[in-house]
């Protein structure tokens, strides 16, 4: 999900692990992202289109 660590994308993030789906943020800092249990924290940054390939990688909806 892009957009996970803004204000709607917190709530969709929220919801999507509410109803059992699972949730792959990419943020461009990992580290400092403040995402719920259950949400997989990958790097990547939309100005940089090869971290976003790499983000995807091994994400089946991604495919």
């Amino acid at each position: 999900m892009i957009g996970a660590t803004g204000t709607i994308g917190g709530h969709v993030t929220t919801r999507l692990l509410d109803t059992g789906v699972p949730v792959r943020a990419m943020t461009r800092d990992p580290a400092a992202a403040r995402l719920p249990d259950g949400v997989e924290v990958v790097g990547g940054d939309l100005l940089a289109p090869n971290t976003v390939t790499t983000a995807c990688e091994g994400w089946t909806p991604c495919s």
